[in-house]
């Protein structure tokens, strides 16, 4: 699918692509018969032919067995178990104990800890059920999935066994992709480079795929019945009728822009963080969180709506807007990527069907507010981006093995050579160094011999390495090239007829009246300068001739 929102064809000559992928996928499974007192009871009779065993211990024993099993299965297998802490980051502590081999399948580590589950309180006398919710032992497995990569399977050891999955958009996509021999660059949770234009469409193709219906049904019946085996073996899975339903509990969507340069991309992001904060208001809120559509969101307070700007880390800023159990946050993700991502907490928020099958219209949702917030935004022309080469100017240049200077413009030596190579722009047959130099000496009023050919020919080389000119090959003639010419007109221009004058009149602390005529780069320069002052009061600052 070729995405065509705003950000994509507003800043089209700055990226190289955009996809759009789901991203981290949370999908509860539960055997429904299980979760009412006469349907365990019917599973229970099933399981051991009768009510007589139905009591706390027996129960106990099931969830025994289960830890048994898997302490076993672990260490015949030489698999570590590891009991963890109630909010302990498993998922990232078992990504250090992945497997470099690239064909492993399988079961690589499990975690043990307490979480809150539904379990039944029986009573010995009167075998009356009673459901509950308690903190009991859940084993996570952590496995390598031939289509989805690295898997989490959070499963409860007491019966009803809830199971839940925690999968990645993006790591199947990339192993399909590669499959597909397809030439792309994937970096932890991002793709950050395609090698051709081609490559971009069949990795969106892909993303779209995952919509399909069976996808996620499959995945999750792969892996739910295996890990319910600690539990209930194959033959009493058969003997009940165990059988899993999967439902969506949390599901994150993202689109990814691409760009062509790491400043560019810093310099939109956060001209975008800049302009949209002071613009949304709560009635735009409204129209991105579908408020004013949805009669059952009526009972939000305005303090439902939260803006903030976060930093997790000291080169990572998120800008996120919460509304309830959904959030949209936009932030930098890797050197050269933007990411636009909406994230539902909790699938009741959509008040709509939440069963796999039903992923395309979750989808759909989903993408419907992350276009609304796009729409939205305010971000900056692209006309006033800047591409990295005010930035680049200063720094060095490696030419093969020599490493050359920067071309530092705050240095008259520097200004006076961009202005003499602009002045000889107009000789067809180009010029040489000493003929640079003479021009220099002539237009800068310096001492003769203050400046000779060979420090022209040095200076060269570094205008030579930003491209600003060119050297005939088997000659000594040097020519300007258009980027030279519009890079000196721009900055020597800017500094002496513009900024410098524009400063002088800010920095004033008492503006003199105005003579009866004023030239026209006078006005020119009242003009500019007013449109300063009104630019400081937007962002809080006051100029000194206030």
């Amino acid at each position: 699918m070729i995405l065509n929102d705003e950000i994509s064809r507003h800043y089209e000559e700055l990226l190289d692509g955009t996809y759009e992928c789901v991203d981290r996928i949370v999908i509860n499974g539960y055997f429904n018969m299980c979760y009412s007192g006469g349907g365990f009871r019917a599973f229970w009779r099933l399981l051991n032919g009768g009510d007589d065993t139905l009591d706390k211990n027996h129960l106990m024993r099931m969830a025994s067995r289960f830890s048994r099993r898997i302490h076993a299965s672990c260490k015949a297998d030489n698999i570590q178990i590891d009991h963890s802490k109630v909010g302990e980051r498993k998922h990232e502590k078992a990504e250090q104990y992945i497997p470099k081999d690239p064909n492993f399948t399988g079961l690589f580590y499990v975690f043990v800890s307490r979480f809150s589950a539904v379990t039944w309180k029986v009573d010995d006398k009167t075998k009356h059920l009673e459901k509950a919710y308690t903190y009991v032992n859940h084993y996570w497995f952590h496995i390598i999935d031939k289509d989805w990569g690295h898997v989490t399977v959070q499963i409860s050891g007491h019966p009803p066994f809830g199971i839940r999955f925690i999968l990645n958009g993006h790591e199947w996509v990339g192993r399909k992709a590669r499959r597909n021999k397809l030439e792309i660059t994937k970096e932890g949770n991002c793709f950050t480079a395609f090698q051709s234009a081609n490559d971009l469409n069949g990795l969106c193709n892909i993303a779209d795929t995952l919509c399909q219906k069976g996808q996620l049904q499959e995945i999750c019946d792969r892996w739910a019945y295996w890990c319910l085996w600690f539990g209930l073996d194959y033959e009493e899975q058969k003997q009940t009728g165990f059988c899993y339903n999967y439902t969506f509990f949390q599901i994150e969507l993202s689109r990814n822009f691409l760009f062509h340069h790491g400043t560019q991309l810093d310099e939109t992001y956060q001209n975008i963080i800049d302009l949209t904060r002071r613009q949304l208001d709560l009635e735009r809120l409204k129209t991105i969180f579908g408020f004013k559509r949805r009669p059952h969101n009526r009972k939000h307070k305005k303090d439902s709506f939260r803006i903030r700007i976060e930093k997790p880390s000291y080169d990572l800023t998120v800008f996120s807007i919460n509304d309830g159990m959904v959030t949209v946050k936009i932030y930098d993700k890797g050197e050269r990527v933007l990411r636009i991502e909406v994230v539902c907490h909790n699938l009741k928020e959509f008040k709509c069907k939440r069963a796999v099958e039903n992923f395309p219209m979750i989808f759909e949702k989903l993408r419907k507010r992350l276009e609304a917030f796009i729409t939205v935004i305010f971000f900056s022309h692209v006309s006033f981006i800047d591409g990295g080469e005010f930035e680049q100017l200063n720094q060095p240049t490696q030419r093969g093995k020599r490493r050359m200077a920067g071309i530092d413009i705050n240095k008259p030596r520097c200004r006076n050579v961009m202005k003499a190579a602009l002045a000889l722009a107009i000789k067809s047959s180009g010029f040489t160094a000493k003929e640079l130099a003479t021009k220099c000496v002539e237009i800068c009023q310096l001492q003769e011999g203050s400046y000779n050919a060979r420090q022209a020919s040095y200076d060269l080389r570094k205008l030579k390495a930003k491209g600003f000119v060119h050297k005939e090959e088997n000659a000594r003639k040097y020519h300007i090239t258009v980027k030279g010419i519009s890079m000196i007109a721009a900055l020597t221009i800017m500094r002496e007829k513009i900024f410098k004058p524009i400063v002088a009149g800010i920095t004033k602390k008492k503006i003199v009246t105005a003579p009866r005529k004023l030239s026209k780069v006078d006005q020119l320069y009242i003009s500019i300068r007013d449109d300063i002052v009104a630019i400081c009061n937007h962002y809080g600052l006051r100029a000194v001739n206030m």
